[in-house]
């Protein structure tokens, strides 16, 4: 117990224990400037707002105030053009400090293509419903004779009609062909009996009526071959006067003689 006691009233203990207090202090004094110093303490910039812009133009912006990126995934978002930056991380008026790595997502190069629903003989009003649905710009009607007001005929894309399922790039302008009655300016039916298949749908077309159903007595076998049948019968029949864009129904044949039948007749 006296030697304890000894050893606590001793010049050695307190000494050491002094220079243990002193080196601590010095050692948290030196690791805190070393932290502040290594981190930038009090030195920060802003995170700008890159989204909207291509890579090229971000980088020069990053590297301008210290930042680096680095391009993490790709989305698809129809309000950016293909190759803008989608998405940011951190998000812009965030504070960083220097050297700070800026993580980026871009919008897809390329527009995905959607398939087209086969509206063909709908109303103009649910077939613009159906494609605006799926992305598509579908404002612009251009109006064809027809018989039927308001049925859509055909789809236009940069000036060529849709195929059927055609895969087109998403956001696409489509041109709506849509049949109008004509009823103040009638057109007189031509004659078709006994012309080709190709001379009836000429004559049909410079009429401004529509071709409507064709049937065949014998079903040719390529189109070479229906070039080789002649309409025998037709309805309306020739001479009736029409509204501009009715169809013109007509029955062909290779071997059979050219005349008009009675409507019991027909189909």
């Amino acid at each position: 117990m006296k030697t304890l006691i000894a050893f606590l009233k001793s010049k050695f203990l307190w000494i050491n224990l002094l220079v243990a207090i002193v080196l601590a202090l010095v050692l948290l004094f030196g690791t805190l400037v070393w932290t502040r110093f290594y981190t930038n303490h009090g030195e920060s910039v802003t995170v700008p707002d890159l989204t909207g812009k291509y890579v090229e133009e971000a980088e020069l912006e990053l590297n301008d105030l210290g930042l680096s990126y680095q391009i993490i995934d790709s989305v698809y978002l129809r309000s950016f053009n293909p190759g803008e930056i989608a998405e940011q991380s951190p998000a812009a008026g965030t504070s960083v400090k220097q050297n700070r790595k800026i993580y980026l997502i871009l919008n897809c190069r390329q527009r995905r293509k959607i398939a087209l629903p086969n509206l063909i003989g709908e109303s103009c009003r649910k077939a613009q419903s159906n494609l605006k649905a799926l992305g598509f710009d579908a404002d612009s009607i251009l109006y064809k004779p027809y018989e039927f007001d308001g049925e859509l005929l055909d789809i236009l894309y940069n000036g060529h009609s849709v195929d059927k399922s055609e895969k087109l790039p998403d956001g696409s302008k489509l041109v709506l062909v849509v049949g109008k009655q004509d009823n103040e300016n009638m057109v007189v039916v031509p004659n078709l009996i006994g012309l080709s298949y190709s001379e009836a749908i000429s004559q049909i077309q410079e009429t401004e009526l529509a071709v409507g159903n064709i049937s065949y007595d014998v079903r040719p076998l390529s189109d070479t071959e229906r070039q080789q049948y002649h309409v025998y019968i037709q309805t309306p029949p020739a001479g009736a006067n029409v509204f501009r864009g009715k169809l013109v129904e007509m029955k062909l044949s290779r071997t059979r003689q050219s005349s008009q039948s009675s409507s019991e007749d027909f189909f």
